[in-house]
């Protein structure tokens, strides 16, 4: 509660590139699964995976600092990381919701073919 009372509405730009940044953060995050996560997982658990990538308490304060610090542009990066935060909150619960209880987890895990597949080491 205390990160939307923070967030001033005033400019609009800011909310756009807080959604737009989320945007690459979570698509980011499908190219980082791909990288790091072992094949022998199953698709649906990495496409869980890939959707787990909310944001926090942790930024939140960091964000708060260069205001603190008296920083010119501090006002605008405590905005723009709380709206991603607000934002990554939202995309991974309805992402969570969607994969677990409709029929987009027959279509999302789709990203993730390769998961799942025995390897055989020679």
């Amino acid at each position: 509660i205390y990160i939307g009372i923070s967030i001033h509405f005033s400019n609009m730009e800011i909310i756009y590139l807080g959604a737009a940044i989320t945007v690459l953060i979570y698509l980011a995050r499908i190219v980082m699964v791909w990288f790091t996560i072992p094949r022998s997982m199953s698709a649906p658990d990495a496409a869980i995976v890939a959707v787990m990538e909310p944001k926090g308490l942790a930024a939140a304060v960091l964000a708060s600092l260069p205001l603190q610090a008296g920083i010119a542009a501090g006002q605008t990066i405590q905005d723009v990381t709380y709206i991603i935060i607000f934002f990554s909150i939202l995309v991974c619960s309805v992402m969570v919701f969607l994969l677990e209880r409709t029929k987009f987890s027959n279509v999302y895990p789709k990203l993730f073919w390769m998961f799942g597949k025995e390897t055989r080491t020679p």
